[in-house]
């Protein structure tokens, strides 16, 4: 298995790592329309806000690039999408509404967020994210989906969740005491800001 992300992840002060499968897992971004060389099996689209204006002009040229990457996914392939956004997929996911897959029962315990997951397959209780944010959660019901997709246990799914510490630079603790809070985001567009 090769996983490739933009960020660094905090868990292995890496962006790449090596298993052994032929699972690959890629964190695309839009910015330079890289991500329309991907051919995916399962491909998720978390947003589509209006971004990278620079590069494709309007917000209708972007949302034509993610149809056009939402295109490349192979035949019998699966599309996720966030319940939302303008695309069709097979699945749509929520982290605070009810989708094909989506969170339920969202709390904060001591500081951290636990949640809930619900889809076709059942229901995983309990489950601790290791990092905050309901965008997070969001982005775990997504990740989650891919996992049972891939027939990967229960029990996998919420240790990694647990023990997940986020990417560095997205909503990073740097200082974490009851006296002080530093924590340090490249959040730099309006949807960004607003979910930090």
């Amino acid at each position: 298995m090769l996983r490739f992300f933009r960020g660094i992840s905090s868990n292995y002060d890496t962006n790449v790592l090596y298993g052994n499968n032929n699972t690959v897992v890629v964190e695309a971004d839009e910015f330079d329309r890289s991500f329309l060389t991907l051919h995916p099996n399962i491909a998720i689209v978390t947003s589509s806000d209006a971004d990278h204006l620079d590069i494709y002009g309007d917000k209708s040229h972007l949302l034509e690039s993610f149809q056009l990457f939402l295109d490349k996914v192979v035949d019998g392939g699966t599309r996720i999408i966030r319940k939302g956004l303008e695309f069709k997929g097979q699945i749509s996911y929520s982290g605070q509404e009810v989708a094909d897959a989506y969170a339920s029962n969202v709390h904060v315990r001591e500081g951290e967020f636990f949640f809930d997951y619900q889809d076709a397959n059942g229901k995983i209780e309990d489950i601790h994210l290791g990092i905050p944010g309901i965008h997070n959660v969001e982005n775990a019901v997504a990740a989650i989906t891919v996992a049972r997709l891939l027939g990967i246990s229960t029990e996998a799914i919420k240790t990694a969740l647990t023990t997940f510490k986020g990417v560095k630079r997205r909503f990073e603790y740097i200082v974490r005491t009851p006296e002080v809070v530093y924590i340090d985001d490249y959040a730099h567009h309006p949807e960004e800001l607003r979910a930090f």
